[in-house]
This record gives structure tokens, sequence and C-alpha cells, in this order.
């Protein structure tokens, strides 16, 4: 009941907020309107200031509903002042909020860029805003006669309004449409064509992204420097935020994640449709994968394909941090230290053999080849486990003991790559040390992920 009145209140406060908010917006567009055609430049600074304040006040919706939006891959924050081509997947009528809000943290982003929507928008409280702004909108599912008018309009549009009024990101979404829409279409498509069958993204288009391109060519304007691909994710693919919810804040799941990966426009093959296609396809195939990765929740799938409650590995205190670096032999006494305990707590002891394994390969520059083989891995634990057993006064180590520990310490090294890539990413964002965290993180999720299908 609670639940039903608070979304009721904030339904009922959201549109008198923009009945108020809405005409203010008219009324000074038509006040300045007069100096669109004495000095275009002020025009378009004071009109991107009023459209910016609206856009955040649709950006709050979601932080003040308690939706935490989280933004990772690469930094654009620097990319404002250069001509962007945006081009995120498309699954539900929360998207553009959420990019909204995504970008509305980065300065001079808002007003200053065009979007391409669906039509559906044009008819929605921020639509008529945005058709002002000059922002385009496009009608789904058009024949071909209609398609071509279409992206005649909006080569025309380019023309008319993001070129004259210095646009910066053009946002597009490829797959013309919400997912649970195009999906079936897109396998039906994908199967005629000999394509991938995609699950939790639609075979994306080039039409637009071509015709946008060719009008800034034509006009011999500042071509695109950068295309951005934003993969936007919520906590279900079977139960993605919507508009009303977004609103409404009834939404269940209280996390967006959006994703960002940057090219430069050079690198692209645009000169070529096929190649084109082609690339944008490769891009969609991997967004498909992080997607997967993603909803497949990597923890729960660790904890349901190892059962830690059946695990022999005793626990102990632990290292946890075994890298060679941390491990000191002193010659003259004949004895191991270590040093730097930070990260030192109970684990199962298979957990620091395994990932001392993995820190065989290397710090700053990782040399997988060097992860050590299943008969020098053995040797090291027979050692282990004599000495272990020996403290403890029992017998020593069995070759089932042996396999047993062989076995969980590769597990626990599989474990060890994806803690590790995680704790890269976060120090990427937190840490000031001069370290290339991002690549070092990329490069123990990319093993963690290779050796998952083989790790038994």
């Amino acid at each position: 009941m609670l639940v039903c009145f608070v979304g009721a209140f904030r339904v009922v406060m959201v549109i008198l907020h923009h009945l108020c908010v809405m005409p203010a917006y008219y009324l000074f567009v038509i006040l300045i309107l007069p100096v669109k055609y004495i000095h275009l430049p002020t025009y378009l600074l004071i009109e991107g200031m009023l459209y910016r304040h609206l856009l955040t006040l649709v950006a709050y919706w979601g932080s003040t509903a308690g939706y935490k939006l989280y933004e990772s891959g690469d930094d654009i924050s620097e990319l404002a002042n250069h001509r962007c081509l945006v081009l995120p997947n498309h699954q539900s009528t929360a998207d553009v909020p959420v990019l909204f809000a995504a970008f509305n943290t980065k300065p001079d982003v808002l007003e200053n860029i065009m979007w391409v929507m669906d039509d559906y928008m044009l008819y929605s409280h921020i639509g008529i805003v945005s058709y002002v702004h000059g922002d385009m909108f496009i009608r789904q599912k058009l024949s071909r006669n209609q398609r071509q008018l279409t992206l005649g309009k909006m080569r025309a549009h380019v023309l008319s309004s993001f070129i004259p009024n210095h646009r910066r990101w053009c946002v597009l979404f490829p797959e013309g449409g919400f997912l649970r829409k195009r999906l079936s279409s897109s396998h039906e498509y994908a199967k005629k064509m000999s394509l991938p069958i995609l699950q939790r993204v639609t075979i994306p288009r080039i039409g637009a992204i071509e015709c946008i391109n060719n009008a800034i060519l034509e006009k011999r304007d500042v071509p695109f420097k950068y295309v951005i691909d934003v993969t936007i994710a919520y906590n279900k693919q079977s139960d993605c935020l919507g508009l009303f919810q977004l609103i409404a804040g009834t939404y269940s799941q209280q996390t967006i994640n959006v994703h960002y990966r940057v090219f430069e426009f050079t690198s692209i093959p645009a000169h070529s449709s096929n190649d084109f296609f082609t690339w944008l396809l490769e891009r969609w195939e991997e967004k498909e994968l992080l997607l997967k990765r993603f909803y497949e929740k990597e923890l729960e799938c660790m904890r349901s394909r190892y059962n830690m409650e059946t695990m022999k590995s005793p626990q102990v205190f632990c290292h946890n941090d075994a890298l060679l670096e941390n491990i000191i032999f002193n010659k003259n006494t004949n004895q191991v230290k270590f040093i730097d305990l930070e990260y030192g707590g109970f684990n199962f002891s298979a957990f620091d053999i395994g990932n001392h394994f993995d820190e065989m390969c290397g710090v700053e520059v990782l040399d997988f080849s060097r992860f050590p083989k299943e008969d020098e891995q053995k040797v090291f634990i027979a050692h282990y486990l004599k000495k272990f057993h020996e403290l403890k006064g029992l017998e020593a180590p069995s070759v089932t003991e042996i396999n047993q520990m062989h076995l969980e310490a590769n597990r626990m090294a599989l474990c060890a790559h994806f803690f590790w890539g995680v704790w890269g990413c976060q120090q990427s964002l937190l840490s000031t040390i001069d370290f290339d965290y991002k690549g070092y993180a990329n490069s123990k999720l990319s093993e963690y992920f290779n050796m998952k299908p083989i790790t038994p």
C-alpha cells in the first residue's frame, strides 16, 4: 500500500512539475526567438541552458527513486567538444532518460546533443521540447519506400538543424526499436542472411548512420571524430526498467549500468556499407557477450558451480596476495617470510596456492603461458601438504589428497582471476598510483573467461 501511495505521489508531482516548467521553457524560447535571427550562437547558448535544465529534471527521476547508476569502461567526459556518434543498445522506454542521467554529469554534453528517437517520444511530455531543440523523431516498421523517404527527411534535418546549430554529439539507436519488439524479427532476418542469432541485442542497422555521416561529409562540415559505443544493462533482462516505473519509482531492481567504449571514427571502415555493417555487427556481438556475462551473475555462477561446502581444503589465515614480490627468501637463514599482509584474512588454503600460481604469470606484464604446468603444481602441492601434515602431526599426504588439492587450487586460481579483475576495475576509479589498473583488470578478466570453460 505504501509503495502504491509513494508511486502515485511521485507521478502527480512529476505532472505538476512539468506543468510548471514546460510552459516556462516555451515562454523563454518565444522571448529569445528574435535573438535567433540576430545572433544564432547567443540563442543556442540560452536555449541549450534551458534544455539542459529540463533534461536534468528528468535525470533526477531515477536518483530520487533510489536507483543507482553505475558507469564503466572508457572515459567519455573529455569528448564533449568533439563530434561524436553515440550508439546505444535499446531495451526499453527508460533508455533515453537513463542516458539523460548519465550525460548530465558531463559538462557541455546535454545541450549539444541531437537525439534520433522513436516517434512515440514526440508525444511524451519531453517530446515537444526535444522537437524545439532540434532532435529528430522517426517511425519504425516502415516499408522500403517509406524508409527511403525517412532517410531523405533525416538528411534534410542534418543539413538544416544538426550542422547549423553546431551540435557535437548525435545519439542514435541502431537497433531501430526495443529489444522485446524486435527480437523475433531480428532472429528471422539473421536466419535469412546467415547472421549470428543474438538474444540480448538485435541486429543493428546502418542506414541512418550512413545518411547522417554522408550529409555531414557532403556539407564539408566537421566530421565525426569518435564513435561512443554504449551498453545499457538493467538487473534482469526480463525485467527492464520502463518509463512509468522510472517516474513512479516502482522498479524492483535498483541498479542501472552503462558501459562505454570509444573508437576513433577514422579506424572504422565507413567508406563501404558492407564493411561498416560487418564492423558494427562485431561490436554488437561483443555487446551480446558483455550482457550475457552481466546477466549470468558470475558470483552466483561460481557459487553454484563450485559448492564451497564440499571443499576439502581447510579454512586458514591466508595471505591472499601471494605474488612473488611479497615473498622474501633469506639465503643466510634459509627462511621464507611474507610481507604486505593488508589483504590477509581467513580463506581456503587452496586460494593462496591457486592465487600464487596466477601470480607466477607476472604483475605489470602478464604472460599467462607462465602459469605452472600440472606436474609442477603437484610437486609444489606435495611439498606444501607434507609440511602442513608434519605441523599437524599427521601422516604423509596421499595421492588422493594431492589430487584433490590440485583440483581445488585450480578452481581457486580461476576465482582469483575474477577477484583481481574486479579489484583492478575498482582501483582504476579510486587509486592515484601510476599503474594501468584498467589494462590489468581487462587481462585478468579475459583470462578468467578463457579458463572458465576448461576448469573442472
